[in-house]
């Protein structure tokens, strides 16, 4: 079994998209359709996909979706809690339940010949979960005890903040873990509840990378998933931009050596035309790691943090431009004020032609590496699905990167960077800006 588990965490290191990758659409007998890759490597990796997170926990049972989710791998059917785990462990498999504020999602690896015994501890988890007191009430615990440590976290307060800046009247403004009141109010009746009405095939996406041939792909994911509803009839979720306000604002804590910044505005949906323009002028802006203008005005220049980065996010419901940091109290009101100037400097000016290039090469150089491991590429076939890219994205994504001209990326740069929109959250105990000098 020891051989097993270092073969199966072998793979998953070393895991390699050299050879071609081909993306097959599958239907099953019984209607379930699903991306699949067929793999050399002897491992079955799943990633399901269910709409239906934590934006839809009603509002006196906020963190129901965490609550469920994190139980579901404490015992199922005749397994307690710890030889669930240890079937687990004897099939070497690797499987988690995990909730968001918009998604349900289950992701399992394990070895070709041990898959159909391993989904049927899936299925028996999903339809026969135990909830038994002991585990029920140390998740509970761990998730009141995060929701205590959030005043102690700079970084989850400031997130918390801006989600209520951002989203004043709408489900994101809320914690996923909940409320205490709400995550004490929550029973073993309300997660059955929950998996009942979430789960069903209408938002099912799924996606497969596996040694095994289709037909039996197509055998385990009917006799897995057969139990499922069509319609779970979720309500609707409204969409809904951040409001982006721009200005600062403050949490002090005076203990803090430093002060935790997130900063940022609206962003592009995945479906708009100039989404490639947009990631390439976010890797020049502070999407990459060590050349970006942000990295290197802040970090590299003037040492003013460990750390800056910005991403350019995407969901069902919103997206966003959003950048974050941690700095010393004394280097703070320079550090905004330097985001600030590229922010300005970037949207009037545009990038050089050579920052362009460079980072369509970075990107393209980048791309391969995302899918290192059978799990990630299993998660991305969903993620293609639900964005609707199509069974070429692999070829497609590198060939739209290199088709953004520099004009693009420019035009782009003056239409998406806002500085009167770009909006502060910073938690700690800055100097006030009159008083900033040592």
């Amino acid at each position: 079994m020891l051989k097993k588990i270092t073969f199966i965490l072998f793979c998953s290191v070393f895991y390699t998209q050299s050879q071609a990758v081909t993306i097959q659409p599958l239907t099953t007998a019984k209607n379930f359709k699903a991306y699949y890759i067929q793999d050399k490597l002897p491992i079955f990796s799943i990633v399901l996909n269910f709409k239906g997170g934590a934006l839809h926990d009603p509002e006196e049972l906020k963190g129901l979706s965490m609550m469920a989710t994190s139980m579901l791998d404490e015992g199922a059917g005749d397994f307690e809690a710890q030889e669930f785990q240890q079937k687990l462990n004897e099939l070497a498999a690797q499987l988690s339940f995990s909730s968001g504020n918009e998604n349900f999602t289950i992701s399992l690896r394990t070895l070709a010949e041990n898959a159909e015994e391993t989904l049927k501890l899936v299925k028996l988890a999903l339809t026969k979960p135990r909830f038994d007191s002991e585990p029920f009430e140390r998740v509970r615990t761990q998730i009141l005890t995060a929701l205590k440590r959030i005043p102690e976290s700079p970084s989850a307060l400031a997130q918390l903040r801006f989600n209520t800046i951002q989203y004043p009247e709408h489900p994101y403004r809320h914690l996923q873990l909940g409320t205490e009141a709400s995550v004490k109010s929550i029973t073993p009746d309300h997660c059955r509840n929950f998996l009942k009405k979430r789960l069903a095939r209408n938002d099912l996406t799924i996606g497969i990378v596996s040694s095994l041939p289709d037909t039996t792909v197509k055998r385990l994911v009917d006799g897995t998933f057969d139990f499922l509803p069509q319609n779970n009839n979720l309500p609707a979720i409204a969409y809904q931009e951040p409001k982006s306000p721009g200005g600062l604002t403050l949490i002090e804590q005076k203990d803090r050596p430093q002060t935790a910044i997130l900063f940022g505005h609206k962003g592009l949906k995945r479906d708009h035309p100039d989404y490639y323009a947009a990631a390439i002028l976010n890797s020049i802006l502070g999407g990459n790691a060590f050349t970006s203008r942000l990295f290197t005005e802040v970090r590299e220049k003037r040492g003013l943090t460990y750390n800056i980065s910005t991403g350019l996010g995407h969901s069902n419901y919103t997206t966003y431009l959003q950048g974050q940091l941690a700095t010393e109290n004394k280097n703070f009101h320079e550090a905004v004020d330097l985001i600030k100037l590229q922010w300005e400097t970037l949207s009037k000016n545009g990038p050089t032609e050579e920052e362009v290039n460079d980072a369509k090469q970075n990107i393209t150089g980048g791309f391969p590496m995302q899918f290192d491991k059978s799990l990630s590429l299993a998660a991305t076939l969903v993620s293609v699905q639900l964005h609707k890219l199509g069974t070429s994205y692999f070829n497609d994504y590198p060939k739209a990167i290199n088709a953004v001209s520099y004009g693009d990326v420019k035009r782009v740069a003056q239409t998406l960077l806002r500085p009167e929109q770009l909006t502060f959250v910073a938690v700690g105990n800055p100097p006030s800006k009159s008083n900033t000098s040592e």
